[in-house]
């Protein structure tokens, strides 16, 4: 009764190193003893069957107590920035969940180093720089800590320090029967209702916004829609396929695609007008409701669909399947000259071996989204400069040699461009110069 009192913290996960000693045997809470923490300490209850007890001895993680003076509260006017020390006070207690250690892979995003020591909960990494999306966050209510190296994630970026209300909580779940907001519409009770995830003080309202505020919705979200039968409002027509989708231009990408955009600004298809949806398809549904089913992604077609996508009437082909009689062929303006015949830039590259034999596709060398610079400045829409490029497969050195096996062609545009057969001897073609 004079020892020191303490509150043993007993939740997750310091359940664990909760043991209770009797006479130096380890004991089992409910059938040995019981733990009561009702009257602000906690107190052991020995049971029958213990015999004679000599000593016990307690492990357990003492509670911390944190007793708060506020001298005047914040006027509406007024808003709090945080500078420092945030996750350290959430990790006292939330100890799996705090990321800010220093450890530069808890902060961005080693899957390996995400779970705990004491359970295999997914954790969201903390103390990261906010940079790539600080202009979404106050718009949901969404802080951050601002350091002297920048302004970086904390606990209460997404959570409340207090958790929240069951009235609050409720309010963002779907009412799975009449497909309305719970809290709003009272046909169905709680039993109606569909949730994986708990509250988790989350700020979020409708369900899942904190997470689409900085991951905006997309394939990320995919999984959770599907288990939880959320849809954000959005019919299952809208985000299951591109079907009835209308153009929407190039300039409705750029908010989530910002890196893409800029990158394509630089390009030929820019300046000839080929926007993102020439490749990607219209885009409407996607940008009402993103994610992978409802837009066009070429990088997951085959080789030959892939290059197709490039060797459209309109683009880098007009359909030809063999060599054409030049004045058959339309005029396309990268089409080579031969004597007499002609043939589409696309199938001139379909009978190189690089297509045939390695599955090289347009955009294994070719980047579709932006330029690359060698050292006098000058840029080309490669992946990697030529040498590098076309190094990373042959074993060729510094010195490639271009003039066989990429000479430069007569096009009917009057321009001189680098064979995309790669080397006359492949396909026998005349009107090399």
């Amino acid at each position: 009764e004079n020892s020191q009192q303490y509150q043993w913290v007993r939740s997750y996960p310091y359940n664990k190193g909760t043991q209770v000693w009797v006479s130096g045997q380890l004991k089992t809470e409910g059938v040995d003893y019981l733990l009561d923490g009702t009257s602000g300490e906690t107190r052991i209850k020995l049971l029958q069957g213990n015999g004679s007890v000599t000593v016990v001895y307690a492990y357990f993680y003492p509670a911390l107590q944190v007793k708060m003076e506020v001298r005047d509260y914040l006027r509406s006017s007024e808003s709090v920035q945080h500078t420092s020390g945030i996750n350290q006070f959430c990790g006292a207690c939330h100890t799996d969940y705090n990321t800010d250690t220093g450890d530069i892979d808890t902060s961005t995003g080693s899957s390996d180093k995400l779970t705990g020591q004491y359970t295999e909960a997914y954790r969201h990494q903390v103390g990261f720089k906010v940079d790539e999306f600080k202009a979404f966050l106050p718009l949901t209510n969404m802080v951050y800590e601002k350091r002297s190296n920048g302004d970086v994630m904390t606990c209460l970026t997404c959570h409340y320090a207090h958790g929240v209300s069951k009235e609050f909580w409720k309010r963002t779940l779907l009412d799975t029967t009449n497909q309305k907001v719970y809290g709003y519409w009272s046909e169905v009770g709680e039993n109606g209702l569909k949730e994986i995830a708990g509250s988790s003080a989350l700020k979020r309202a409708p369900n899942m916004g904190t997470c689409e505020t900085c991951h905006r919705k997309g394939p990320g979200a995919e999984g959770y829609n599907a288990n939880t039968g959320q849809n954000v409002s959005v019919i299952a027509t809208t985000y299951e396929s591109q079907t009835g989708a209308t153009a929407v231009g190039s300039s409705s990408c750029q908010s989530c695609h910002p890196k893409y955009y800029t990158g394509w600004k630089k390009t030929a298809h820019f300046d000839n007008s080929v926007g993102c949806e020439n490749c990607h398809g219209n885009g409407s549904l996607h940008v009402k409701a993103p994610n992978s089913r409802n837009i066009t992604n070429p990088a997951t077609k085959t080789v030959g669909g892939k290059v197709d996508t490039c060797g459209t009437a309109a683009c880098h082909g007009n359909g030809a399947t063999k060599r054409t009689e030049i004045y058959d062929f339309g005029g396309v303006s990268e089409s080579i000259i031969y004597y007499g015949e002609a043939m589409s830039q696309v199938q001139e590259f379909k009978e190189s071996k690089h297509y045939s034999k390695a599955g090289v596709y347009c955009s294994t060398c070719h980047n579709p989204h932006g330029m690359i610079a060698d050292k006098n400045g000058i840029e080309k829409q490669l992946k990697y400069l030529p040498n590098a490029l076309c190094g990373s497969c042959h074993d060729t050195g510094a010195a490639f040699d271009w003039a066989t096996f990429m000479p430069k062609v007569g096009r009917d545009d009057g321009s001189d461009q680098a064979l995309h057969s790669f080397t006359a001897f492949e396909t026998e073609m005349p009107g090399l110069r």
